[in-house]
């Protein structure tokens, strides 16, 4: 999205915190950081002893152990409330016109408000933008009031999810999911077809090493007898491989997958809706309460395998080559995503937004 805004002419800053700011270099587009990894520890240290809760690693695990979806919105909470004075900063040095956001960033709605710009919510995965925004705006009330803020009334979305995907009746500017994995030179391998079929084996980007190590050696316990070529792409690893797997560095996920026959992923939402964009089938072992809310809609609708860690096994992998059912239910998806309009299709009603300042009023 903000390649095409850019595209038109338009002045685009992106603000961004922590292990969000490597984007400059991803993106060639400026970026503002608005808070470090020290800050939002911090905040996370001082507000969970201001609630009286647990220690934050142990909410974590609680949350991970109780699949508590709410919980871990919560805790994404805490990471809003530590940018909030940074973004707040940064927005009234900048003076943007507009502030489109992603749903889990809900110090943006705060800044619109004090700035009284236009605000669009962007889609980000399967897990409803709004009800994310009604747990975290009651976690920002004390930011509100500090900053003298209120709630934008106002405020249009972009929906990157297919219909058929929607379930909760979501509306919004129907705009196409492409994927972003950065720049990168493909290995000649990538785009050369294997002898037999390739499975694509990934964690994102934001589990820890030890949690890494744990689920990439449970993922391959089943995967030496399956005559299948696995390609790891989780950075360096000092997991000993079966025969039929290697690691890779970084590789754009959207050209490895359109070169795979099917992948198994943690069920992050660029992963999820990566996979569901290049048409093949899934195997989502989750991570963490949100990781599951990712892949209980694209289970249900046929594209996905779920399964628990102990679970994965050699028939589990042998199905996610051979289920006919599944790839075609994976292919409808893609085919219905491509349908979607790009990312450009949205400008001129970004623009309309700037000189209107219009939006639909929130529920």
């Amino acid at each position: 999205m903000a390649w095409a805004v850019r595209a038109a002419g338009h002045d685009v800053l992106l603000a961004t915190a922590g292990g969000g700011v490597p984007v400059a270099a991803a993106t060639g587009l400026p970026v503002a950081k608005v808070a470090d990894d020290e800050e939002l520890l911090a905040a996370h240290k001082k507000v969970l002893a201001a609630a009286g809760q647990r220690e934050f690693d142990q909410m974590v695990s609680d949350a991970i152990q109780a699949d508590d979806v709410h919980l871990a919105i919560v805790i994404t909470a805490v990471s809003c409330a530590a940018t909030v004075d940074g973004t707040v900063a940064v927005a009234e040095q900048w003076r943007p016109d507009l502030l489109v956001y992603d749903g889990l960033q809900q110090a943006a709605p705060l800044v619109a408000g004090k700035l009284g710009i236009p605000v669009v919510a962007h889609g980000f995965g399967l897990i409803s933008d709004q009800v994310v925004a009604g747990i975290v705006r009651d976690t920002l009330q004390d930011a509100y009031q500090r900053h003298g803020a209120t709630y934008p009334t106002r405020c249009e979305r972009i929906d990157i999810l297919p219909q058929s995907l929607q379930g909760d009746g979501l509306d919004g500017w129907p705009v196409r999911y492409m994927s972003y994995h950065g720049g990168g030179v493909l290995p000649e391998w990538v785009l050369r077809r294997p002898a037999r079929p390739r499975i694509a084996v990934t964690m994102g980007t934001t589990v820890e090493d030890d949690g890494k190590r744990r689920w990439l050696r449970g993922v391959l316990a089943a995967a030496g007898e399956l005559d299948a070529e696995f390609v790891c792409a989780l950075g360096e690893t000092s997991t000993p491989l079966p025969d039929n797997a290697f690691s890779v560095g970084w590789v754009p996920m959207n050209e490895l997958l359109a070169h795979c026959d099917a992948v198994v992923h943690h069920g992050g939402s660029g992963s999820t809706l990566a996979a569901l964009a290049a048409g093949i089938p899934q195997l989502i072992v989750p991570v963490g309460p949100a990781y599951s809310a990712h892949a209980v809609p694209v289970a249900q609708r046929g594209t996905a395998m779920v399964r628990e860690l102990a679970e994965v096994d050699q028939e589990c992998l042998r199905r996610l080559l051979e289920d006919t059912a599944m790839r075609t239910a994976a292919g409808e998806v893609a085919a219905e995503m491509y349908a979607m309009p790009a990312p450009a299709s949205i400008v001129p009603e970004l623009e309309r937004l700037v000189t209107t300042g219009g939006g639909r009023t929130l529920g």
